[in-house]
């Protein structure tokens, strides 16, 4: 039976309070992250890693969360599986950038195989959230359509909320990547994926915990 997952989360406040939330409790937490080229400007990955770690130092507070990453660009270059806090930060921070195009069809099928092998088979009634973070389109292989059907998968086969989070994105980036993560699809018996554009690079460490934490209902943590 597959476990009802959530997309990514960002919060502060009591661990107890928090624990309470059943969507907000027994997290496995999977980080899907872009390496487009452009992040080599302003920074862009090391501000990306360090996104993540606000994020698992913030839920690091919640009993048995457990933390994974996808980094992907015409290639998936790290897919882990669901480790401790402390195990996950270590790998973040020792990895570095590679570079290459989009390729949201590889990295989001690598996430469905993630969630598959490493969380929807352990039968714990775990919470799952998955967060893309991206800075662009995709510009390498698979149109729209057949990205948004693997996603659909995830959201509606695998019970996973999607939470997308766009750096600086024109209104058409943002427009493709909400359709690519479904956040527009009504079907009842899938999970919600919603969408938020961040400013730039610079903001999104400090911003994105905020934002996660607000569209997952995880505040008073």
């Amino acid at each position: 039976m597959y476990l009802k997952a959530v997309l990514l989360v960002f919060f502060v406040q009591s661990a107890h309070v928090f624990a309470q939330s059943s969507q907000c409790s027994n997290l496995d937490l999977l980080f899907v992250i872009d390496e487009s080229q452009s992040m080599l400007l302003n920074n862009g990955f090391e501000n990306g890693k360090n996104f993540v770690l606000n994020v698992v130092k913030a839920f690091s507070a919640v009993a048995d969360a457990r933390f994974a990453w996808v980094t992907f660009n015409s290639k998936v270059w790290e897919q882990t599986p669901f480790q401790t806090a402390q195990e996950f930060s270590s790998i973040v921070q020792s990895t570095g950038f590679n570079t290459g195009s989009s390729d949201y069809l590889i990295g989001f099928t690598a996430a469905k195989q993630t969630l598959s092998d490493h969380s929807k088979t352990t039968g714990t009634g775990r919470e799952t959230v998955v967060i893309f973070f991206t800075d662009g389109h995709p510009t390498n292989g698979g149109d729209v359509s057949a990205i948004a059907d693997v996603t659909k998968q995830i959201r509606c086969d695998q019970k996973t909320r999607i939470l997308g989070l766009g750096i600086g994105e024109e209104a058409d980036s943002a427009a493709t990547i909400q359709a690519v993560i479904g956040v527009d699809d009504a079907s009842g018996s899938c999970s919600k994926a919603s969408y938020e554009t961040v400013p730039n690079f610079g903001s999104v460490a400090s911003q994105g915990v905020g934002i996660v934490q607000r569209l997952l209902g995880c505040q008073g943590f």
